[in-house]
């Protein structure tokens, strides 16, 4: 089992294709940022015990009260880890086998036949992961929402420096104020070529926390992401400023 470099998150996204491929954002991250509740997930690939079998399509589901459980889980250990959400049991039953040969090639393949969106279902995303938060491809229906789960993820770095450095100028209870979509929207080129956010390299003042973006290039293999990472002296790309007093953002 990988174990997650928790001061890299990697992100790769095709808008053509509606994916992101990530390194270091994990299922409990993902589900904790989304703006809109999973109501059920169509298992593919799992280690969950505790899930009920669809015998229409023998594939294991679980329903919305299941879902914490399995975010309080460490799911990386399951290695490969595969799921769509879906809005009703009954739609499961309308499945045909056709359907069912598409979800069982998306979970082999990691990549859809024909689409990684199923009119029966709704489903709004496919959660495919390797070692979860180490190699992650999650499709989006609609791919403005992974600005979220990215807006999630700054917060969440800038709290871990908070606690792990104890800078000085941090007070208990700061909360940050999260980045408009519209202002994400400017970091797309980076994202699209895939780029990276070190947290080790995050600098912080009195008056302002700095995030640099580095461009990388895009990497189906996270180890070599990592290796081309640390063997070059890059400059940022990007930054993301958060202004203490104002409790906003630029971009530079």
């Amino acid at each position: 089992m990988k174990q997650v470099d928790s001061n890299l998150l990697y992100i790769n996204m095709n808008k053509s294709e509606q994916y992101v491929l990530t390194h270091g954002i994990k299922f409990h991250d993902f589900v904790h940022s989304l703006s809109i509740p999973i109501e059920s997930v169509l298992l593919l690939q799992h280690k969950f015990d505790d899930v009920q079998l669809h015998l229409h399509s023998m594939f294991h589901y679980i329903e919305k009260e299941k879902i914490q459980d399995m975010m309080d889980e460490d799911v990386s250990r399951y290695g490969e880890f595969s799921w769509v959400d879906f809005e009703e049991i009954e739609a499961l039953d309308e499945l045909d086998s056709l359907e069912i040969a598409e979800l069982l090639y998306l979970n082999h393949m990691k990549t859809p036949l024909k689409s990684a969106f199923f009119q029966k279902l709704n489903n709004q995303f496919v959660y495919l992961a390797q070692d979860d938060g180490w190699f992650n491809k999650t499709y989006y229906r609609n791919l403005d929402r992974f600005y979220t789960v990215f807006n999630y993820m700054i917060i969440k770095v800038m709290e871990k420096e908070k606690r792990h450095k104890g800078f000085l100028f941090f007070k208990k209870g700061l909360d940050y104020k999260p980045l408009q979509i519209e202002t994400l929207r400017r970091l797309e080129n980076l994202l699209c070529e895939g780029c990276v956010i070190d947290t080790d390299k995050i600098k912080s003042t009195r008056g302002k926390i700095e995030i640099p973006i580095y461009t990388l290039g895009s990497f189906w293999n996270m180890d070599e992401m990592q290796d081309v990472y640390d063997s070059n002296a890059i400059e940022p790309q990007a930054t993301l400023t958060y202004h203490k007093k104002e409790k906003g953002w630029t971009i530079h």
